[in-house]
């Protein structure tokens, strides 16, 4: 009789298929992708010897909850010296375009345990992809999305190989005025090359290269972020 007890208690308190599974509960798994203050989620991928964000970022806030600047008028862009933002297409597609005071913020952009990613990191990131050379071949994303495709430009077997899904957003120009936003991708690194211009990197639709320039600090340009 003790027995029958037993088991009826355990059956009432996990149900039938519950007994015969040990009775055990389904775990919540929390999200492993990086969440920015406002909680956006971004996808990453390892390549080379760093983790990447797979998506440019849309923060419209600093890491404390601090307001960045959004300007929507191109004018307003040239008279500004803080940290700023433009949209070029939807932010939630492609992310906003940053200016430097921004990136270089001590608030800064990135979650807690990412960065704005050096020339080192884009080296590195380079490398991976198989030289400047050929780099852009298997860092853009479907081609499809690219303006003038070629063959020049597109790998035709392995499209976006590596998982870093660059996708065209333009940039700001000194004016406040979005150009290329629909044939060119271009990312900030915090590597200065002088007191007025930084390292960047840039892909063209019209070109399977990848490699640094030194841009004016007052552009516009999308940002990344690398685990530390």
């Amino acid at each position: 009789m003790k027995q029958q007890l037993i088991f009826l208690l355990v059956i009432s308190s996990c149900g039938v298929a519950s007994f015969f599974n040990s009775c055990k509960k389904d775990k919540l798994v929390a999200s492993t992708e990086p969440k920015d203050v406002e909680g956006y989620l971004y996808p990453t991928a390892r390549i080379g010897n760093r983790t990447w964000f797979t998506q440019n970022l849309k923060t419209r806030k600093y890491r404390n909850g601090n307001d960045i600047t959004f300007i929507s008028a191109a004018a307003d862009w040239s008279a500004n010296t803080n940290g700023a933002f433009r949209e070029s297409r939807t932010a939630a597609s492609v992310g906003y375009l940053y200016n430097y005071a921004a990136l270089s913020d001590s608030r800064g952009l990135c979650p807690n345990g990412w960065h704005i990613p050096s020339q080192a990191d884009f080296e590195d990131l380079k490398t991976a992809a198989d030289g400047g050379a050929i780099a852009g071949f298997n860092l853009k994303t479907n081609t499809s999305d690219w303006s003038y495709p070629n063959k020049l430009n597109v790998n035709i077997n392995n499209p976006d190989s590596l998982g870093f899904t660059a996708l065209f957003n333009g940039y700001v120009q000194f004016d406040g005025t979005v150009l290329g936003n629909n044939t060119t991708a271009a990312f900030w690194t915090t590597t200065e090359s002088s007191s007025s211009r930084v390292k960047s990197y840039e892909l063209y639709a019209n070109d399977k290269g990848f490699g640094a320039l030194d841009s004016d600090k007052r552009l516009g340009l999308s940002c990344r972020c690398v685990k530390d």
